[in-house]
């Protein structure tokens, strides 16, 4: 990346980003993006490098300028954007029965209409490692999206406002921790 930038327009690194360097990135992600920060952090950091270099850009530069600019989502909000496609995946009966048992909603839990009733179930628990957990954090992201988006779209659409909504906001007016 760093040679080949002296030679390759913005939209082509962009390109070669997307082609080299993401499909590591979103490999599994739903599954240990949400690991302990620590852990993430090198990565983050990695990601940020990367977008420095394509940009020609000092290591002082705020990236979330650069990020916006080359339309590239970080990794936390890029781990926020997997579970929500793979969630809208549920809402419309595309995943495997094995993921699908995973999540019941609220009125399957309680016989009494709430406003939250529709929204699915997330189970309560003290321990950092429970709450971490993937079939907790994927339903509490879903009922965030559903808070802020039209769900019911194709996937296409969906993929594209979601992108756009994480881009202009920040994880934690949307989703917070």
């Amino acid at each position: 990346m760093y040679k080949a930038r002296k030679f390759l327009d913005k939209k082509s690194l962009v390109n070669l980003y997307h082609s080299y360097i993401f499909p590591y990135f979103i490999y599994c992600i739903e599954s240990w993006g949400n690991a302990p920060h620590c852990h993430l952090y090198p990565l983050y950091i990695l990601q940020k490098r990367i977008i420095r270099i394509m940009t020609f850009s000092k290591f002082d530069v705020s990236s979330d300028y650069l990020f916006r600019n080359l339309n590239i989502l970080p990794l936390d909000k890029l781990v926020f954007h997997r579970i929500g496609l793979m969630m809208h995946k549920y809402a419309n009966g595309a995943l495997p029965p094995v993921m699908s048992d995973l999540y019941t909603l609220n009125s399957d839990i309680h016989d009494h209409y709430t406003r939250q009733s529709q929204l699915l179930h997330t189970k309560k628990g003290n321990i950092n490692v429970f709450t971490k957990n993937f079939a907790n954090i994927s339903p509490r992201v879903w009922n965030a999206i559903q808070n802020i988006l039209d769900v019911n779209v194709s996937m296409y659409i969906f993929k594209n406002r979601l992108k756009m909504f994480l881009q202009a906001n920040t994880l934690e007016l949307i989703y917070p921790k």
